[in-house]
């Protein structure tokens, strides 16, 4: 039996590319469907554990805080008060995923501002549109279908 990949691998980013406008159930299939000629990888939309456990890990590394993930986030994710090169300060709109290395927390893009994250239940990480410390990437939403 081979049991190939483990673990929790982001493979919505693609450079240059941003998947907006896309609903919860669309997530879920294109996510169960992102790899589904290959006979060692199953994939699926994140449960919101497997959400807090990245955020989680970032803690654990170092890389943020708890107050960076729970608290504020507008310090590493692309929020309408975020302030960094390239921003529009007051109202930064959607970036490119990977277009600056400001929204990038242990090489995984976005888990903080620019677009809502789907997971099974809810939409996570806040928006380009809503402030850092009102939507920190560890809040939940609810469920938007």
């Amino acid at each position: 039996m081979q049991i190939g990949y483990t673990g929790v691998w982001d493979a919505g980013y693609v450079q240059g590319v941003l998947w907006n406008s896309i609903g919860q159930d669309e997530a879920m299939a294109a996510c169960a469907n992102m790899y589904k000629s290959s006979a060692v990888v199953d994939s699926h939309l994140m449960y919101d554990t497997e959400y807090d456990r990245a955020l989680q890990w970032l803690i654990d590394t170092g890389n943020k805080t708890m107050d960076d993930i729970v608290t504020d986030s507008t310090d590493w994710g692309n929020y309408d008060n975020s302030d960094f090169p390239g921003a529009l300060v007051g109202y930064s709109g959607l970036i490119n995923t990977g277009s600056t290395e400001y929204t990038k927390a242990n090489n995984i893009y976005d888990l903080a501002g620019n677009l809502f994250e789907w997971t099974q239940s809810n939409a996570r990480g806040g928006s380009y549109n809503r402030d850092g410390d009102s939507f920190p990437a560890g809040r939940s939403g609810r469920k938007q279908n």
